[in-house]
């Protein structure tokens, strides 16, 4: 009797190159997807503003979450160029350190402005780990060594790998939402709106505030949120109830308003 053959490993078995083009494609899809999915999910919850179904229309989640990836692959890509480029140059260590602190000074000047806003400490610090997170475990997968280390490993392995980003990712863009959102908060109110004679009086009721120069014409308001059928603004509400030792209180705070869009006439930015 002869001894059987050792089975070698076949050759199909190997992923293809198509096939991992469209694995990596379904990945990128719903990184995407999850970005822009929960950094509008984060805007309109700060903003106490209710879902409606323009709000995640297909092409709007797909734009807010490229935009978003797109930060996060910046943060990373100019980092991994600098470090390819930078391995023949000596002293190594030192060209290393400075292409491996690059994304956290990228995030700086990118999120200069919006990491700085009104938002809590903690929306901020998490913003920032999130973010940073992904960048740096892009730059580390970068090396040739490691992303093989990751080809070679098991399906399981690949799949975790894939949803620790996704987490990242998501939670990353959420939070980047809810830090807009307190940044809309503090924009100058500069749109006037020019209200239909029945909606007046409801508007009076919520407190939006009018022009003494014309009836129906609002003072500037802070326009933070557009749908299709309502124009989301910010406006002042004296809250007198606070006594402390005697002593009313009274302290300025804010709310989001909605204004149908089939009620405002006419609609203008103040300069």
């Amino acid at each position: 009797m002869t001894a059987p053959k050792s089975q070698q490993p076949s050759e199909s078995a190997k992923p293809s190159g198509p096939d991992l083009i469209v694995k990596y494609a379904v990945l990128l899809s719903w990184l995407v997807y999850a970005a822009g999915l929960t950094r509008i999910s984060g805007f309109l919850r700060t903003l106490s503003i209710p879902t409606e179904p323009s709000s995640y229309a297909f092409s709007t989640v797909l734009s807010y979450g490229a935009y978003s990836l797109l930060d996060m692959l910046e943060t990373a890509g100019i980092p991994i160029v600098f470090l390819k480029l930078s391995q023949k140059l000596t002293p190594r260590q030192i060209w290393r350190f400075i292409g491996w602190a690059m994304p956290a000074g990228i995030f700086v000047l990118q999120n200069y402005k919006l990491f700085w806003s009104s938002g809590h400490v903690s929306t901020r610090s998490h913003y920032a780990l999130y973010f940073l997170a992904v960048a740096y475990t892009l730059v580390y997968l970068s090396d040739g060594s490691n992303i093989a280390k990751v080809y070679e490993s098991p399906v399981g392995a690949q799949v975790l790998l894939a949803a620790v980003l996704f987490y990242l990712v998501a939670e990353g863009s959420g939070y980047k939402g809810d830090l807009e959102a307190y940044d809309a908060m503090h924009n100058l109110p500069s749109i006037q709106f020019l209200l239909a004679p029945e909606a007046v009086s409801g508007a009076n009721k919520l407190g939006i505030p009018f022009s003494a120069s014309e009836t129906g014409l609002t003072a500037p308001l802070n326009v933070v949120a557009v749908s299709e059928k309502m124009f989301y603004v910010r406006i002042p509400l004296l809250d007198a109830s606070l006594v402390q030792n005697g002593i009313r209180l009274d302290w300025e705070r804010q709310i989001t308003v909605a204004i149908p869009r089939d009620k405002v006439i006419m609609a203008s930015t103040r300069r």
